[in-house]
């Protein structure tokens, strides 16, 4: 049997959770505009635009957390995930916003990171 091993950091993310000032246009609009941060989030691991009936239906953070993991290879941390929304939601919120950034801006350009490089 194999066990799955959780850090207090989650599985191998590229920005820092804490890292809320790192992007300060990220920053200003988690902190004045969650829902709609929470809703562009949500939209981009599905692959489609925001809509403004997905900002009038806020999504749960801890879902799109778990769908950005299973997208972007991150592990599986649910209780790590679940105590960091519950007790850090804009800053996990920003966290999203600023992973999706960079893989989106990878995808677009040509270089492909080594396993090294992405974390792992």
């Amino acid at each position: 049997m194999e066990f799955v091993k959780y850090t207090l950091e989650g599985t191998s993310w590229n920005t820092p959770l804490l890292g809320i000032v790192d992007d300060l246009q990220v920053c200003v609009q988690g902190t004045l505009c969650p829902f709609y941060l929470s809703a562009k989030n949500k939209a981009d691991v599905e692959g489609r635009k925001t809509s403004f009936i997905d900002m009038l239906c806020c999504p749960a953070e801890y879902f799109t957390r778990q769908q950005i993991r299973k997208r972007l290879d991150k592990g599986f941390a649910p209780g790590i995930d679940m105590v960091q929304v519950f007790l850090c939601y804009p800053c996990v919120l920003c966290q999203h916003t600023r992973e999706l950034k960079i893989h989106r801006d990878l995808a677009q350009s040509s270089y492909v990171p080594t396993t090294l490089e992405m974390g792992g």
